[in-house]
């Protein structure tokens, strides 16, 4: 990749668009953690390695056009779900590095695509489109609605029935909340599927309905023996809610994929692990506990808005070995009272005003009773307009990628006023004692990481960095 950027940088080219076909010429094996390995080799870390090179090379690359193949759900099912993990890059390349970034979904592969069609899409993209797919000679674009309060369908009488609920992540902050949900029927019992599991203090007094299951699912050397565990339990399977993972980020300049996909696992192998689950149990109803970062991104959390975009498009597969279990994903805002951003050690003002409009335990038990009484594919749960949700994803950090003839000493004061905009939104601060910087508290590898972006754009002359500064 570094050779290839070289010599295009050696042409003297302005800039450079990006159409990453390779999604278009991967083909599954059939074998379900191949595929997976594969994906995220076409789909996540040969952007990484493009968008790194091109960081060394005196390139500027002004847009990026993702392809793939069946991915969108515009007929309501996807064929290629493993490519939903597309919704990353879509999103947070743009944040981090302020390159146009567009999705284009078309129906048949090469030599079949028809590239004048795709050359019209993405004329598309000067209109603001991101998210685009070709079906029928015609472009289309995906659009949210907003769900009325109202809308309680019985679609799924099934769910209401006394069974078992597998919750994977059970003992974590939301799996908790989801469980309490579930208990609240007095004939339900639940099997809590996590590495560390444990009877929530919420719930002792459900413990009688309680069935833990020692288990990583992200290592699949485990998952033959976790099913024979839960088959164990000896009671119909009614449901199973994929609620673990963890949030592990980092800046595409930093990131590493062999070190990134080991510490996802149990989000991306999680994905696999619950259709296996489906294959051999059929329940009534999948469902999974995705996240707003799949629609709105995040600096340096490329993985984790990729692995939850992954659960979104599983919601909208139909696997043929099981093609009666309806599934759905909910992409949860922030909840304020649990979850990974409570616990989280971000004192910044956006962090916090974030928090002030998270959702409480008890409404994201009621929203999540309400949902599972739909048939609906996918849910975004969000406390205010998508739009303001938006504030809160945005990049502390923008790129104006034109060359600069600020003089040294400028650049270098212009890199001291924005490390310092930096750290005091990062930690909450108003002010910095300069004699007293090294004993700040609160730095994290994500900190670092920016800010030795900052550094080293702004002084190579090449970039000059700005902070996004947009009100509510």
């Amino acid at each position: 990749m570094e050779q290839l950027m070289e010599r295009l940088s050696n042409m003297d080219l302005e800039e450079v668009d990006w159409i990453h076909s390779l999604p278009l010429f991967y083909r599954g094996t059939g074998d379900k953690l191949a595929d997976l390995q594969q994906a995220q080799s076409v789909c996540l870390d040969s952007l990484t390695y493009l968008l790194q090179a091109q960081q060394e090379c005196d390139l500027k690359i002004s847009r990026i056009c993702l392809l793939s193949s069946r991915a969108l759900p515009v007929f309501g099912t996807v064929e290629q779900p493993l490519h939903g993990m597309l919704a990353g890059p879509l999103s947070v390349i743009p944040q981090e590095f302020g390159i146009q970034t567009l999705w284009l979904d078309v129906e048949d592969t090469p030599p079949d695509t028809g590239w004048s069609e795709v050359a019209f899409a993405l004329s598309l993209q000067e209109q603001g489109k991101e998210r685009l797919a070709l079906r029928n000679g015609f472009a289309w674009q995906s659009e949210t609605s907003t769900l009325p309060t109202n809308n309680q369908t019985t679609a799924i009488a099934e769910v209401e029935k006394a069974g078992l609920f597998v919750v994977t992540g059970g003992s974590g902050a939301i799996g908790t909340q989801v469980c309490k949900s579930l208990l609240s029927d007095p004939q339900s019992q639940v099997a809590i599927v996590s590495r560390n599991p444990s009877v929530p203090a919420d719930l002792l007094q459900e413990i009688s309905r309680i069935h833990l299951i020692k288990a990583d699912i992200g290592n699949p050397d485990t998952w033959a023996t976790t099913l024979d565990s839960i088959a164990e339990i000896n009671l119909p399977i009614t449901e199973i809610i994929h609620a673990s993972g963890v949030s592990e980020g980092n800046l595409i300049s930093f990131r590493d994929p062999a070190e990134t996909h080991k510490k996802m696992r149990s989000k991306y192998e999680g994905s696999i692990f619950v259709e296996h689950f489906i294959e051999r149990f059929q329940p009534t109803r999948a469902i999974y506990c995705s996240s707003m970062s799949a629609v709105l991104g995040g600096a340096g959390q490329l993985d984790y808005a990729s692995s939850n975009a992954l659960m979104d498009s599983y919601a909208y597969f139909r696997n043929r070995a099981a093609p009666h279990t309806v599934r759905t994903a909910i992409n949860w805002e922030i909840w304020n009272e649990s979850g990974m951003a409570v616990s989280a050690e971000l004192h910044d003002e956006r962090h916090q005003q974030h928090l002030k409009v998270g959702l409480s335990n008890d409404e994201g038990r009621r929203i999540f009773s309400q949902i599972r009484t739909a048939s609906l594919p996918q849910v975004l749960v969000s406390t205010c307009n998508i739009e303001d949700s938006q504030y809160f994803y945005r990049s502390l950090i923008g790129y104006n990628l034109e060359n600069t003839s600020d003089s040294a000493e400028t650049k270098l004061t212009s890199i001291q006023n924005q490390t310092e905009t930096l750290l005091l939104e990062q930690l909450g601060l108003n002010q910095i004692d300069h004699d007293e910087c090294s004993m700040i508290w609160g730095w994290t590898p994500l900190l670092f990481s920016i800010l030795w972006v900052c550094l080293r754009n702004t002084a190579s002359g090449c970039y000059f960095l700005k902070f996004l500064e947009t009100p509510l």
